[in-house]
Formats: C-alpha cells, sequence, structure tokens
C-alpha cells in the first residue's frame, strides 16, 4: 500500500475507475468501498492517509481491496502475526463471513489454533514439498506437529540450567503512568524468566525500559550490582545489554542490507585496526562462524537479508548479538511468523545461552509457547502490574490464565 493515499485510492489502486478525460470518479469508487465495509461491519474513515491507520485498520483496506473486483480465491499469508487478540477475533468473523459468500481461501500460517479453528483441508509443505494433505479432522496436533517438522515431538527436549547466586538486574517498584505499576522482579545468571502478559498488559513497555528504549519512569535497576539508567539503546547495548525485538523487519535489521552489514552493525568498535579501518577478513571469517553455529540458512553472506525466511531472519538479529559481550538478553515474542522448526531450534539456543550463564528473559503472548520454553519462572502481568510468578514445575495453561485473567 502506498502510506499517503487515503483508504479509496489504496483500494483501487492501479484500477482506479475514471470519467472522461481520465479523471478518477472518487464519488463511485468510495460508495462501493461503503458498500463492502458494511457488509462485513468495518468502520473506516474512507478519507484517512493509510499511514495514519492502525495495522488492523490497514489490514481492513487489504481485504477491501480483494473485494473491489469479484474474486474467487483469496490467499492469507500470515493475517494475524501484527494483530491484537480482539483484531484476531474480527479476522475469524471476515473469514467466515468470505467463506459464505462463495469465496475460496487459502490461509498460510504457522499457528496451529488458527488452522483447527478455520480450515477444512490442510496441507504440510516441508522443504518446498507437499509432505502431506487431509481433512482437519483426520488429523491430530501432535500429528500434524510431526508432519511439519519431520521427527516426533518430544516433551522437555531442552537442557535446563543452573540458576546462579549472582543478580544479573534487579527492578525496583519501575512505575509509567497509565502503562506500568510498580513492577518489581530480578533475574540471576543461568535463569530463563518468562514474561507473559496480553495485549496492554506492559510485557513490552517493561523490555523497552531495560533497553533504553522508554527513558521516562520510576523506580530503580541495577545490572551486575551497578546503578543502571539506560538513555538510549546505545547505553544498554555498552553494559551488555542485548535486545531482539518484536517487530524484527523495522527495529532488528535493515532489509536491504546485506546479512554481513546487518551482523556488523552493533559490532563496528570491535573490528576497527589502526586509521580507522575495518578488520574485514576476520569479522567475516567469525560472522561465517556464528550463522554455522546457529544453522542459518542462506546462499551467500553478501546476500541481502530480506531474502530470507522469517526464522532465518530471526536467527542473523540473534547473531549480532552473539559476536558481542553481553550480560542480558531480551527476547519480545521470538517466533512470530517462524515455523514449527525454526521455532525448537530457537528454544534450544534460549536454554543453551542461559547454560553458559547469560541472563534471559523470553517475553510471549502465546501461552503454549511458554509452556514449550519452560523457563525457571514466569512473571505474568495484567493491566501493567504483576500479578503473579510460577515457578517452572507450576506453569502449564490453567495457573498462566488465572493470573492473567485475575482469577
Amino acid at each position: 500500500m502506498v502510506p499517503v493515499f487515503d483508504v479509496v485510492d489504496n483500494a483501487y489502486l492501479g484500477r482506479w475507475i475514471t470519467k472522461q478525460l481520465g479523471v478518477c470518479d472518487k464519488t463511485t469508487m468510495r460508495k462501493r468501498i461503503e458498500e463492502i465495509c458494511k457488509s462485513f461491519n468495518f468502520s473506516l474513515d474512507t478519507t484517512m492517509p493509510i499511514k495514519n491507520l492502525s495495522i488492523s485498520d490497514q489490514w481492513m483496506v487489504q481485504i477491501i481491496r480483494a473485494f473491489v473486483k469479484n474474486m474467487q480465491i483469496l490467499v492469507m499469508d500470515e493475517p494475524t502475526a501484527a494483530l491484537s487478540d480482539e483484531e484476531v477475533q474480527l479476522l475469524f468473523e471476515t473469514v467466515q463471513k468470505i467463506r459464505k459468500q462463495g469465496t475460496a481461501i487459502i490461509y498460510v500460517s504457522h499457528k496451529l489454533n488458527e488452522i483447527f479453528k478455520l480450515c477444512d483441508r490442510i496441507i504440510v509443505l516441508r522443504d518446498g514439498k507437499k509432505v502431506y494433505e487431509g481433512l482437519k479432522e483426520k488429523i491430530s496436533r501432535r500429528e500434524l506437529i510431526t508432519k511439519i517438522i519431520g521427527e516426533e515431538r518430544k516433551e522437555s527436549i531442552f537442557p535446563m540450567s543452573e540458576i546462579g547466586k549472582n543478580t544479573i538486574i534487579e527492578v525496583e517498584n519501575l512505575s509509567i503512568p497509565s502503562k506500568l505499576k510498580e513492577v518489581t522482579f530480578n533475574l540471576r545468571e543461568g535463569e530463563i524468566l518468562g514474561v507473559y502478559g496480553l495485549q496492554g498488559s506492559g510485557r513490552t513497555e517493561v523490555a523497552e525500559v531495560l533497553f533504553g528504549i522508554r527513558t521516562q519512569y520510576e523506580g530503580s535497576m541495577t545490572l551486575m550490582s551497578k546503578p543502571f539508567k539506560p538513555c538510549s539503546p546505545v547505553d544498554a547495548v555498552s553494559v551488555g545489554v542485548a535486545l531482539v525485538p518484536e517487530d524484527r523487519m523495522n527495529q532488528g535489521l535493515i532489509l536491504r542490507y546485506s546479512i554481513l552489514d546487518n551482523l556488523a552493525l552493533p559490532n563496528l568498535l570491535q573490528y576497527v585496526a589502526k586509521f580507522g579501518y575495518f578488520k574485514d577478513r576476520k569479522f567475516r571469517s567469525n560472522a561465517i562462524n556464528i550463522m554455522k553455529k546457529l544453522k542459518v540458512n542462506y546462499r551467500k553472506i553478501e546476500d541481502s537479508v530480506e531474502l530470507l525466511s522469517g526464522g532465518n531472519q530471526q536467527k542473523v538479529v540473534l547473531s549480532k548479538w552473539l559476536m558481542k559481550n553481553f550480560v542480558l538478553l531480551i527476547f519480545d515474542e521470538p517466533t512470530v511468523g517462524v515455523d514449527v522448526g525454526a521455532r525448537r531450534h530457537l528454544y534450544y539456543l534460549i536454554h543453551s545461552l542461559a547454560i553458559k550463564g547469560h541472563g534471559i528473559i523470553v517475553i510471549s503472548s502465546d501461552i503454549e509457547e511458554m509452556i514449550e520454553i519452560n523457563p525457571n519462572r514466569v512473571m505474568v502481568m495484567r493491566e501493567g502490574a504483576i500479578s503473579g510468578f510460577l515457578q517452572s514445575e507450576q506453569i502449564d495453561r490453567g495457573r498462566i490464565l488465572n493470573l492473567c485473567y485475575g482469577g
């Protein structure tokens, strides 16, 4: 979509209705869009530029664009990746309305709950080949995971670390008006702390404070027993804090840059020789070794990072931090848009880093992911405050949801 164009122009992009002399018939186009909005109960200001709309409203515009012409097939590729729970529910309702109108839908997703809720028939692709096709009723969730990853899923496959005595970070009464309320927790060496919460619970704001993105807050923090108050991400990185952000495409990578350039960004000073020359050969060798350890699948290290799959892009974001010395690594929604196989590998890497003594914080709104990672503790957040902690042996769906919803 074109950010500066309004809803009407984006919906009719490249196929505008024109009057005599080629003038756009905006009235007719807007009337048609309003009819589509009414049929789906969409509430949109059609005069608004796309850049001023929320992610969910932008998604609505793409649905409208598809219905401007009478379509027979609608392909939806990871449509819920950036949506809140309420927006996901709206999408599900819209999908049901579309199918009732006779449109065939191809729904591409890594989220198995969505597949089982919406789809009639399931096709599994692995390594570019179709490995399974069948009706939803003919396969269980466990069997489907086995088809996706190519092997039987094993429970508790991740090596558990031993928590050290030294505290990496301590947070006391962290507060932001209307965002956070007296959040207090600590993290020790080798510990994995899961942070679970729904949209608006304050989970992302905690990560932004720790990484120096948010600087206006009350409360105090110490990192390795020293006062910690980062004024920017540069400050946080300089003392050993790293972040793998939720939005890797806009916050974790420069897509048009090469894999090598993206790996170099936070590591330039480490590889500068006399007179400002960059130690390209040494850096390239170290970068390739890191990529091998993380099993990143790429053709050439000079290729643009936008050519990689979601899972491999996430590994590149992680790789650039592994080339630095860090004490605290924060993962914010680490597996958004990542397939099941790559997801399991990321979980294994998280536990491997904890075993080496790093402090790990994993933030997620996916309850199944939180259970599968099996952190040492889970901190559940609700309406900007901590509603409770669960130890490893207590972590299950019921207890997490009980804390999440205030039961």
